[in-house]
């Protein structure tokens, strides 16, 4: 079973599962890569540290927009120094 996969989309190679087998699933989690089908990504494989600080930075937003909706909700900001909290 071929699948394709774009190491940091830059450079294109084909592996099979045996490929897989042989190196282990860790020395292909180095980078994010794509398994593509007919040139169409099927699936994207991210490492957990690229993952977590992907998802550090959707927290982020979201709290963003929180703090962007409570700053025009019509109500006085309360000024805190950060020893307060």
């Amino acid at each position: 079973m071929a699948a394709t996969f774009s190491q940091s989309f830059s450079h294109d190679c084909a592996i099979d599962e045996s490929d897989i087998h042989l190196r282990g699933v860790n020395a292909w989690a180095v980078d994010p890569w794509a398994v593509l089908n007919r040139n169409e990504p099927a699936f994207y494989c991210v490492p957990a540290r690229a993952y977590e600080e992907l998802m550090d930075l959707v927290d982020d937003l979201e709290l963003g927009r929180i703090a962007d909706v409570r700053l025009t909700d019509g109500q006085e900001p309360v000024r805190l120094s950060l020893d307060a909290l």
